[in-house]
């Protein structure tokens, strides 16, 4: 009996050996360059299957070596959706897959650089409205951001930066005019906060001497668009409708007019001509990207009500 005892024990011994083994060599088989990191938020993705690179010039120089879009995700230890999102997609082979295939992929610790994280704190809220953490976001080699958002389901992940990835590598050219736009976007939100205290003390005197706060101005518009993909006018339905429909309706006060139609109303609020002509270039551009990035194209008009004035 001491005897049988004494074999099942070393078996299951070794069983238990066996399975750490094959867990320790499936950590070092998913091992990437974050486990060189101090951070103890790098270090969590450390045996992600997602090849990590820290932020720095190696990551960059692979990029630009092999004609590839970054992608940047920024979040910190007491996140929650930031480990929900590495459950969900990057500890996934499918998502991870994709990423590895298609990108060069940099993790980002908000603690340790928050100077990166505003920078793509700004692009993600000027292109989408809102921001957070996870915050992702897919940039050019040379820094300059593209596409971005915060948390995504696996599903919904893979689909976007499928989508982002193929629209860099077959219109490159639109590619880097959006980022050229959306880096001017960010320099002026940079320069606006910059000059807020400043801008403040400009009103106070202004106050105190009698003059009053300059006003903003509103106009509102009639929005009509549709959009056209795969030789089909989508109707009521379809991913290209309802992104740009929520990027509208993220970004401005609007009415719907119709139901199941394609016409809204617009409040627009500007200081003058030329910051309400920068409103709706932006408008303009932004649903032509997200056309873009779906293989399709946008026809639309605005026109300002009280006026005979189009501005598309």
């Amino acid at each position: 009996m001491k005897k049988l005892f004494t074999v099942l024990f070393v078996l299951a011994l070794s069983g238990t050996c066996l399975q750490s083994q094959e867990i320790q060599s499936m950590a070092q088989k998913h091992r990437n360059r974050l486990i060189n990191e101090t951070s103890p938020y790098l270090l969590q993705h450390a045996y992600n299957p997602v090849d990590w690179y820290p932020w720095g010039d190696e990551a960059f120089e692979k990029a630009k070596a092999e004609n590839k879009l970054v992608i940047v995700s920024i979040g910190y230890s007491a996140c929650h959706w930031c480990h929900v999102m590495e459950h969900e997609s990057f500890e996934d082979d499918s998502a991870s897959i994709v990423m590895n295939e298609r990108f060069v992929n940099i993790k980002v610790d908000r603690e340790e650089r928050p100077d990166v994280d505003q920078i793509y704190m700004n692009a993600v809220q000027i292109m989408t409205g809102q921001g957070g953490w996870p915050l992702n976001c897919i940039i050019f080699p040379d820094g300059r951001p593209l596409w971005g958002g915060t948390y995504f389901r696996r599903d919904k992940w893979i689909e976007q930066i499928n989508l982002v990835a193929n629209f860099y590598e077959t219109q490159p050219d639109k590619a880097n005019e959006y980022a050229e736009q959306l880096t001017q976007g960010i320099r002026a939100t940079e320069i606006a906060r910059e000059l807020s205290i400043g801008r403040s003390t400009v009103y106070k005197i202004l106050d105190e001497s009698g003059c009053s706060k300059p006003k903003m101005k509103t106009t509102r518009m009639i929005l009509w668009l549709r959009v056209e993909n795969n030789s089909k006018f989508v109707r009521g339905k379809g991913q290209s409708r309802k992104d740009i429909e929520t990027f509208i309706l993220s970004r401005y006060q609007v009415k719907k007019l119709k139901k199941d139609g394609w016409e809204y109303e617009l409040t627009f609020h500007y200081k003058d001509e030329k910051d309400l002509e920068k409103q709706v270039y932006d408008l303009a551009s932004e649903m032509e990207f997200q056309a873009d990035m779906r293989n399709g194209f946008i026809e639309c008009s605005l026109d300002e009500i009280g006026t005979d004035k189009n501005w598309l």
